[in-house]
């Protein structure tokens, strides 16, 4: 978080600093989920250290999304509605949540993805939407001074989300054509494959839930 955007926060009342605070963590962790994913399946030596620590991760953002809930319903005066809170800490939840399922899905079938091109761009791409939905969330306290910035980084990652759907199909239509592909790996291959387009279509709709915000509260 840059500091004006910490500044930005703590200029708030109190109760509203919480909030975005919660929020900004909740985003934080799905930029920490997606290197660690990253580090998991590209570093063989310590993939299971990786693989912990992305388990890490999801265990702070299940309390975090616990935390917000709580919150929400504990507070009269809120920053925004109750529902696009709760709305917009749900899709960043199940974005965590869908990243870490790569993880585990990648190590529970014994899947060794890293020298497949196309999925491997995928999770880049991932990587960059994750950066970007975090960037969102901590722009929320200036939600009226950065409505252009705001809607252009929910378009760029309408552009990670689109890539990684051309690589998701291209990906598969080169498993398809590997005859001698043994069934089972392919399925496993294309189990991960659509786990990991699904993860950028979280990414993306958190970016649909404020780009809605923008609408409704600028």
């Amino acid at each position: 978080m840059k500091a004006g955007d910490i500044l930005a926060i703590f200029y708030l009342p109190p109760r509203q600093q919480k909030i975005y605070l919660l929020l900004t963590e909740l985003a934080g962790t799905i930029c920490e989920a997606s290197l660690s994913l990253e580090k998991y399946i590209t570093d063989q030596i310590l993939s299971d250290q990786h693989l912990d620590s992305l388990r890490a991760v999801k265990r702070r953002g299940d309390k975090n999304m616990d935390l917000v809930w709580k919150e929400t319903i504990r507070q009269f005066v809120l920053p925004f509605d109750p529902e696009d809170i709760i709305a917009l800490a749900y899709r960043l939840h199940l974005s965590l949540e869908m990243i870490t399922l790569i993880g585990e899905k990648t190590y529970l079938y014994q899947a060794y993805i890293r020298e497949e091109k196309e999925l491997m761009a995928i999770i880049t791409a991932l990587e960059k939407a994750a950066g970007e939905t975090y960037q969102l969330v901590t722009s929320l306290p200036r939600i009226k001074a950065r409505r252009r910035q705001m809607g252009n980084k929910c378009e760029m990652i309408k552009a990670c989300r689109d890539q990684g759907q051309l690589n998701y199909l291209q990906g598969m239509a080169g498993l398809y054509r590997q005859e001698n592909l043994p069934p089972l790996q392919a399925m496993v291959q294309i189990e991960i494959y659509r786990t990991a387009r699904e993860s950028l279509d979280c990414c993306h709709n958190v970016s649909l839930v404020i780009r809605e915000m923008l609408i409704k509260y600028v």
